[in-house]
Formats: structure tokens, sequence, C-alpha cells
């Protein structure tokens, strides 16, 4: 019986071994392959592994941006699903789910001293980029960022589900930038060379917001509709804007502009905005950065009648228009949002 008891007992401190070397080896392994991927300042420790999953109690790294900044990234109770023959023969896991993952903004950074200029091309990712990426399926339940960013996405819970076929990326984003409101992004992607996402933003239940930013290889193009009080108030909780007048009604828009922008071609906008009381405004936008020419068209009525009618013109620098205007009419859509009285023009 002691022979059993003790052979037992060894076999189990051999186990124990094993288990300790090889989650040491794959720590080591993982820690090389992100150093040699330009990672500084990494953590890595698997807590378990067997033919079908593995886990990562903790997986912590700092990358170097193309700027020069430093990036320090930390992913907690991280799991891996896979099968040894996909593996072997795609290199992909079926799925990596992520409970938690921090990302840190340290520094300030630089800004360029080149003048903005339009893309030719939008590429997001490029396809054979896509095709080697190595899983199917990657399920990101707590996404928050820290630092010097923008205070909307700053110490907020972000969820990220992403599924992956071939070249084609499923994304959903969600967002909650403040009490009672949900942001969501749907992102549909095919290929690098089109996307479209559809936003969706819920207060209380009830949508404020839809909007819908499609990019193809040729042009660039938008929908939007909000409900202009409640985003408004959302929009002073989060921003640092000056303050808004507020208004009861919905503004819909849509844009368009080529890619790549040439002589010919013409970026395109055009805004309606509707309040309770019947009034209506519409404006038609188009023009050229590279001609440095713009036109305005800009009408606005009530149930009764036209109210403002204005055209401008904008070509390198000289201004050309015209308008006409109900003086009564335009005092009593602007009363609600002015500080001080229209004056009373007949």
């Amino acid at each position: 019986m002691r022979i059993v008891t003790t052979t037992l007992f060894l076999l189990l401190v051999l186990a124990i071994t094993l288990f300790t070397a090889r989650s040491f080896l794959l720590d080591r392994l993982a820690a090389f392959a992100l150093h040699k991927a330009g990672a500084d300042d990494i953590t890595v420790h698997f807590s378990d592994i067997s033919f079908k999953q593995a886990h990562l109690d903790v997986l912590a790294a700092t990358f170097k941006l193309p700027t020069g900044e430093k990036l320090p990234v930390t992913l907690t109770g991280i799991s891996l699903q896979y099968t040894l023959q996909q593996l072997l023969t795609t290199g992909k896991c079926d799925q990596v789910r992520i409970k938690e993952m921090e990302v840190h903004r340290t520094g300030t950074p630089k800004k360029s001293g080149t003048p903005l200029r339009l893309p030719e091309k939008i590429v997001i990712l490029k396809d054979d980029l896509r095709s080697r990426l190595p899983l199917h399926a990657l399920i990101i339940e707590r996404l928050k960022f820290y630092g010097n960013l923008p205070p909307q996405i700053t110490d907020k819970v972000i969820q990220v589900d992403t599924t992956i076929k071939g070249t084609a990326i499923f994304t959903t984003i969600t967002l909650y930038p403040a009490a009672n409101t949900e942001l969501t992004v749907n992102l549909h992607s095919p290929d690098a060379d089109h996307y479209t996402a559809d936003i969706i933003g819920l207060q209380h239940g009830a949508e404020i917001v839809q909007a819908r930013l499609a990019l193809q290889p040729d042009v660039w193009s938008g929908t939007v509709d909000l409900q202009l009080s409640p985003v408004r108030d959302l929009l002073q909780q989060v921003t640092d804007l000056p303050e808004f007048p507020k208004i009861d009604g919905t503004l819909d828009g849509s844009f368009s502009m080529p890619l790549p922008l040439q002589n010919n071609s013409t970026i395109q906008a055009e805004i309606s905005l509707h309040d309770n009381k019947e009034h209506h405004l519409h404006l038609l936008a188009g023009g050229n950065p590279i001609k440095q020419l713009l036109n305005l068209t800009l009408t606005g009525r009530t149930k009764e009648q036209e109210f403002l009618n204005t055209t401008l013109a904008v070509k390198q620098q000289r201004i050309k228009g015209s308008y006409s205007l109900r003086a009564i009419l335009l005092r009593s859509f602007l009363a609600p949002y002015l500080k001080q009285p229209f004056p009373e023009i007949s």
C-alpha cells in the first residue's frame, strides 16, 4: 500500500511539474512573439490549456505607434476556443473572448505640419491581412480607454463583438456615453474597399439618432436622422461645446463625396430641419475644395409660405449671391432661439 501511495504521489508531482513547465514555456513563447512584433514591458500568464481551449489570466504589453507614442494595453480573462485540426490546417481559433481590455494613452500625439488632404482611396485592413487574422470571432466584454483621449470614450464601457469570414468583417460596437443612453454601431465590411456602418442611438429606450455611413472605392456617402432636443442635451453632457439653443424637432441630412476628389467632381450635402411649430429649413450645399468653389442655397418655409430664400456662391475668394426674406415670419421662427428679441421689422 505504501508503494502504491508513493507511486501516486510521485505521478502527481510529475504531472504538476509538467503542467507548470508547459505553462511557463507558453508564457515565454507568447512573450517572445510579442517582443518580435515590437512590444515592450510584456507580461503573459497562461492559467489553463487543453486540446480544445486555453485561458490566460493576463496579457499586458506596451506597443509603439508609428508616431512614436507608446500605448500600454492590458487584457484580462482571455479565453481561446479551437480545435487542433483547425489550428494545424488554418492557424485560426474559433473564438477569442476577452473579459476586460484596457488601453492607456500616456502621451500627446504629435501634430503634423502638413496641410490636411483628402485621401484618394480609403483602405482599412487590406484583404491579405484580413485573411491571415488568426481567429474567426472576437468578443470584448469590457473595453475601456484611459488618458489623453476624447471624453466621449474615456473611462466608458464599450462592448465589441466581431465575426470574420474570409475577408468579410461583421462588428457590433456598443457604447454607453451617458446615463440611460446607448449608442450602437453595426459595421459590415465584405472587403477592404467597402464599408457600411449603421449607427443607432437610444435614450430611455427611444431612438434619438439613426445614421448610415457607406464607403466604396469611388465614393463616400452618409445619411443622418436625429431628434434635436435629446441630442442637444446629450452633447451638453459629454462635450465642452458652448450651450446650444433648445429646438424641439428633427434634423435629417445626407452627403456624398467622390473619391478621389478631382477638378470636375463635387462634394454635395443636404440638410433639413423641422421644428414643432411647422417651420422647415432646407440647406443644399456643393463645392470643390481643389477649385475653392462653394455653392449654398438656404430656404425657409412655414405651413403658410416661404420666409427665407438665400443663394451664395464662393469662387476663389470672390463671393456673390442674393436673398429675400419676410421679416415677420423670420422673426417668429427665430424668437425662441435668440437671447434678445429680433427687431420688429415689416
